[in-house]
């Protein structure tokens, strides 16, 4: 007669069978992981770099708004010279205008043309 069929050979037939592809699965995970470990040290490079992207961009900001306050003090300032040098333009074309006035006067009462 034939022997029975035992668990543990029952488990020997099964491990012999399923150990091949359980090493190459192993063997798959472990390239997998490897390749996670990459992308795991890639992104803590770029959360890095991110987070000096953040200082430097509150760097800029405040070199901006600095600049622009700058910016708005010399137009204002621009804008007063230029109020007085209009004002200084109109008092010079009045005194041209006296000046000739007065040149006639000269000419008309002693006959001197000063032109």
């Amino acid at each position: 007669m034939d022997k029975p069929i035992k668990k543990e050979d029952i488990k020997e037939a099964v491990t012999e069978a399923l150990e091949p592809f359980a090493r190459v699965i192993k063997e798959d995970f472990d390239r997998v992981d490897e390749r996670f470990d990459k992308v795991d040290e890639r992104l803590t490079n770029v959360e890095v770099k991110m987070a000096n992207l953040e200082v430097d961009m509150k760097e800029v900001k405040s070199d901006v708004k600095e600049t622009k306050d700058i910016i708005n003090k010399l137009f204002n300032r621009i804008d007063k010279f230029l109020a007085i040098l209009e004002k200084l333009d109109q008092e010079f074309t009045l005194m041209k205008q006296d000046i000739r006035r007065i040149k006639e006067v000269i000419k008309e009462k002693l006959g001197v043309d000063l032109f």
